[in-house]
């Protein structure tokens, strides 16, 4: 059975907090707004959805304070608009979360290990990173990922004011993806974003010894409402954390990077080395 939309579980988890926090059970929270407790309770568990309205109502009775009330009812009329990645429901998978947070977020710090990270990425880079991941794909599928990918990445960039901060280990300056030629554009790419207003690159060396998130790319994404979430990205799907414990390690593991990579000058002068060498040969 497919996951709710993550805007759903968030605001299905920040009403049951309202709930707890005032030590009301299901049946008497539903008595405040004169409802039947089975429709609260279907709504907690997900089974239903919530209006805007009826998210207001609820609020009222549980005595919310106007401004986080109105805020909850954004959220749920929010979760049922159908997101603009619709139309790549066929490749999307389990992204979607991803994207639905990208909407709400003022900040993404993202690790990579491996490859640059996909906001940064250029066209041709991303598809040979694509057809590596997905080698039986059909060529209309992997250019409908990349079409993903590149549409995510200019709404990131140009719709909307959002901190980007990629931490990214100095192995995937130096694997040609796609050939020396894509991967001379696509380090001249990431120096010029580098300087970019919002985004900061940073460059962890590969001669260190060890680091605290070795083999495990993941990003740290906070909202415009104060939430937080860690997305980790695997073969088989990604994972979304919540817990205050979850958080708490990734945040410090990443605050670890990037205090352990070079800084932003040395690091725009590494990318660009690196993409003379591609060039020129080693």
């Amino acid at each position: 059975m497919a996951q709710p939309p993550i805007r759903r579980q968030r605001l299905v988890a920040e009403l049951r907090r309202e709930r707890e926090r005032r030590e009301l059970s299901v049946q008497e929270a539903a008595e405040r707004v004169g409802w039947d407790p089975t429709k609260l309770s279907r709504i907690e568990n997900m089974r239903i959805g919530i209006t805007g309205d009826d998210t207001l109502d609820l609020c009222e009775a549980l005595g919310v304070e106007e401004a986080r009330a109105n805020a909850l009812a954004r959220l749920a009329r929010e979760s049922r608009r159908r997101g603009w990645w619709h139309s790549y429901n066929d490749v999307l998978g389990d992204f979607g979360g991803l994207l639905e947070l990208d909407l709400d977020a003022e900040s993404l710090k993202e690790w990579e290990a491996d490859v640059i990270p996909g906001a940064l990425q250029t066209r041709d880079y991303a598809r040979a990173v694509i057809s590596s991941t997905w080698p039986d794909s059909p060529p209309e599928e992997i250019e409908k990922r990349v079409d993903l990918r590149m549409e995510r990445q200019e709404r990131l960039h140009n719709t909307r004011h959002l901190k980007l901060w990629c931490t990214i280990d100095e192995a995937a300056l130096m694997r040609p993806v796609g050939g020396r030629e894509t991967m001379a554009d696509q380090l001249d790419r990431l120096a010029e974003r580098a300087r970019q207003p919002g985004v900061t690159v940073q460059v962890l060396p590969i001669d260190i010894s060890g680091h605290p998130s070795m083999g495990a790319p993941f990003t740290v994404i906070d909202l415009a409402d104060g939430a937080t979430y860690v997305y980790v990205d695997t073969l088989s799907g990604g994972l979304y954390l919540e817990e205050p414990s979850d958080i708490a390690m990734y945040t410090t593991t990443m605050e670890r990077l990037q205090a352990q990579a070079l800084d932003f000058d040395r690091s725009v002068q590494m990318i660009k080395r690196y993409a003379a060498q591609q060039r020129t040969g080693p």
